[in-house]
């Protein structure tokens, strides 16, 4: 259903609700889809290894920027993993 098939007033509503979401809301949120992330894959089998490698990198990032990943622009993901969170050495031979 789209925003213009609901009725003004539920609009509004969402609006002021989504609006009232703290910082700490948002974190705590992002968390949380982590963990259910981590657990889903855990029961499909995924070494602790595997999922450990999958979700520290989004942690690292988040934390870096101070954000939740949905508002994370792929320039600042980039510039991340090439400077701070550079994870493999150069293949440049000197």
């Amino acid at each position: 259903m789209s925003v213009a098939a609901l009725p003004a007033n539920l609009v509004t509503q969402q609006r002021r609700r989504q609006a009232r979401i703290t910082v700490h809301g948002k974190e705590s949120f992002c968390l949380d889809t982590l963990s259910e992330y981590q657990s889903a894959r855990d029961a499909a089998g995924l070494a602790p290894v595997t999922l450990d490698g999958v979700i520290r990198p989004v942690i690292e990032v988040c934390e870096f920027y101070g954000t939740v990943p949905w508002q994370l622009a792929s320039r600042k993901v980039d510039r991340y993993f090439a400077g701070p969170g550079k994870r493999a050495q150069s293949t440049l031979r000197g």
